[in-house]
C-alpha cells in the first residue's frame, strides 16, 4: 500500500474516533457541570432558608469566575428571582471564539434543596470552552500527523533507497563479474599490482602458468608468486612514479624445450585514488619464430636471386668451355676430313694418325669426352636451379610427375650440409613409379618445394 493512502486512511480513522470521543467528552463536561451546580445550590441553600440575598453573593462571583457562568439566577419556591449576578466578561480570544460559535453558551439549571424540602432553583449560562482542550490536541495530532507523515515519507525513501542499492550493488556485481570474464578469458597473463608490489588481481591466465589459485596470489608480493618478474621491479616502480608504459618485446626464458619469449608490457593505473599498474606477459615465441623464418626466407629469397644471376654468369663461360672441347674432339679425330688439320700435322712434322695414337694412349679423347659430359651435366643443373628459383607466372599446368620428381632428385644432389657433413648424394635413392603415369594439373615449382 502507497504512504499516501496509509496516511489518509489514517487520518480518516482518527476523525470517525475523534468525533466519538468528543461526543463522549461533551456529555461528561456537561454532566460535570450540572453536579458543580447542584454543589453550589447545597452551599447557598442555607442563605435561601433564611431568605438572605447578600450572604452568596461572594460565593456566586467565585463560583462564576471559576467555572465560566456568564449569569447566575436563583429563584426561590414561588419561581420569583431571590438573586442574579453577572459573571466576568469574556478575556483573550474567548471574544473572538464566541463570535465565531466555537464557544457556545449552554443553559444549565439545578434544584435546591434544604432539608429534603425543595426551596427553589440554581440557573446559569454557561461558556463551553472546551475548544480550548480541542485546538491543543488537534495541534498535538497535527505535530503527530507530521511526524507520520515525515517518518511514513522517510521509511518510504529508505526502502527506495534499499531497492536502488540492491539494484546498484546487482549492476556492480553483474559489471564485475562481466569484466572478471573477459579478463579471464584473454590469452595473456594479466596480472595488477600496487605500489608497493603487492597482487592484487590474478587471471585464469596467471593461474594456470603458475599454478597459484587467485585466492593465494592475492596480497602476495609479485617476485614471490611470480619469480620471472623478479628482474621487472624497478620497471613497474619506475612505470607507476613516472606514469610511463614500459614494454618489452622479446625477453627470453629459458623452458624444458629451449628457449622460449615473452612480451611483457607494464601499464601503469591512471587513476588518482590508487597507484598501481597491470602487467601483461604474452608469450610471443611463435611470433619470434614466425619473424626469424621470414628473415630467413627473405635471406633465401635474396640468395636465390643471387644464385640466378650466378648461373647466368656460369652459362655463358660453361658455354664457350663446351663448345672449345666440341671443337678439340672435331680437330682431333683422326677420321676428320678438314684439309686445315692435316696441313697443321705435316707442318709440325708429324702426322693426324701419329697425334691420335698419342691421344689415344694418354686417353685424351676420353677426357674430352668427360670435358663434354661434365659440361652438359653442370648445365643441366643449372637450367633446373634457374627453373626452381624462376617466379612461376605461368600458374597451373599438366605435368608429369616422374619427371618432376627426377628434377627435383637432381636439384637435391646439390644439397651439403657443411656443418652436419652429409651429402645428399651418398644417400641410395629407389624409384618406383607407376608406368604410364597421366599428367596432373598443378605447379611444378610449387611441387618441387614441397618435395625439397
Amino acid at each position: 500500500m502507497k504512504i499516501k493512502n496509509i496516511f489518509f486512511f489514517t487520518i480518516f480513522i482518527f476523525c470517525i474516533f475523534s468525533i466519538f470521543i468528543i461526543a463522549v467528552h461533551q456529555k461528561l463536561i456537561f454532566q460535570n457541570a450540572r453536579e458543580k451546580l447542584e454543589q453550589h445550590g447545597q452551599v447557598i441553600s442555607n442563605a435561601m432558608w433564611r431568605y438572605e440575598a447578600q450572604d452568596p453573593v461572594a460565593y456566586l462571583h467565585l463560583a462564576a469566575e471559576l467555572n465560566q457562568y456568564r449569569h447566575v439566577l436563583v429563584l426561590d419556591e414561588g419561581n420569583k428571582e431571590f438573586l442574579s449576578i453577572s459573571g466576568p466578561l469574556p478575556r483573550g480570544m474567548d471574544p473572538f471564539f464566541i463570535r465565531l460559535g466555537l464557544i457556545p453558551v449552554k443553559p444549565i439549571n439545578a434544584k435546591v434543596f434544604y432539608n429534603g424540602n425543595l426551596i427553589g432553583e440554581i440557573r446559569v449560562e454557561w461558556y463551553n470552552k472546551a475548544i480550548y482542550t480541542y485546538l491543543y490536541l488537534g495541534f498535538c495530532m497535527i505535530l503527530i500527523f507530521s511526524l507520520q507523515w515525515f517518518f511514513l515519507k522517510l521509511a518510504a525513501a529508505k526502502k527506495t533507497l534499499e531497492i536502488r542499492v540492491r539494484q546498484r550493488t546487482a549492476e556492480l556485481n553483474e559489471l564485475r563479474k562481466y569484466l572478471s570474464s573477459i579478463i579471464n578469458s584473454m590469452p595473456s597473463v594479466l596480472i595488477g599490482v600496487d605500489e608497493k608490489n603487492r597482487v592484487t588481481h590474478w587471471n585464469n591466465r596467471a593461474e594456470k602458468k603458475t599454478g597459484i589459485p587467485s585466492e593465494d596470489a592475492h596480497g602476495q608480493h609479485l617476485s614471490k608468486v611470480f619469480p620471472a618478474m623478479a628482474s621487472e621491479l624497478g620497471k613497474i616502480t619506475h612505470s607507476i612514479q613516472n606514469h610511463q608504459i614500459r614494454q618489452e618485446r622479446k625477453k627470453p626464458r629459458q623452458t624444458g624445450t629451449g628457449t622460449s619469449y615473452d612480451e611483457v608490457t607494464i601499464f601503469p593505473l591512471t587513476g588518482d585514488s590508487q597507484k598501481g599498474a597491470v602487467i601483461r606477459i604474452d608469450d610471443v615465441t611463435a611470433k619470434v619464430r614466425m619473424e626469424e623464418m621470414m628473415i630467413q626466407n627473405e635471406k633465401m629469397l635474396s640468395v636465390g636471386g643471387l644464385a640466378a644471376g650466378m648461373a647466368h654468369e656460369i652459362n655463358n663461360p660453361l658455354a664457350g668451355m663446351m663448345q672449345t672441347a666440341e671443337v678439340m674432339k672435331n680437330r682431333l679425330n683422326k677420321d676428320s676430313a678438314i684439309e686445315a688439320n692435316q696441313r697443321a700435322a705435316r707442318k709440325a712434322g708429324t702426322s693426324m694418325v701419329a697425334v691420335n695414337e698419342f691421344m689415344e694412349a694418354r686417353g685424351i679423347h676420353r677426357m674430352i669426352s668427360t670435358i663434354t659430359d661434365s659440361g652438359r651435366r653442370v648445365a643441366a643443373i643449372v637450367d633446373n636451379m634457374l627453373s626452381f628459383a624462376r617466379q612461376s607466372g605461368e600458374g597451373k599446368m599438366p605435368l608429369n610427375l616422374c619427371r618432376l620428381m627426377d628434377k627435383t632428385l637432381e636439384l637435391a644432389t646439390t644439397d651439403y650440409d657443411l656443418k652436419k657433413q652429409y651429402d645428399f648424394k651418398l644417400i641410395p635413392i629407389k624409384k618406383d613409379y607407376p608406368p604410364h603415369m597421366p599428367d596432373v594439373f598443378c605447379e611444378g615449382s610449387k611441387i618441387q618445394q614441397v618435395l625439397l
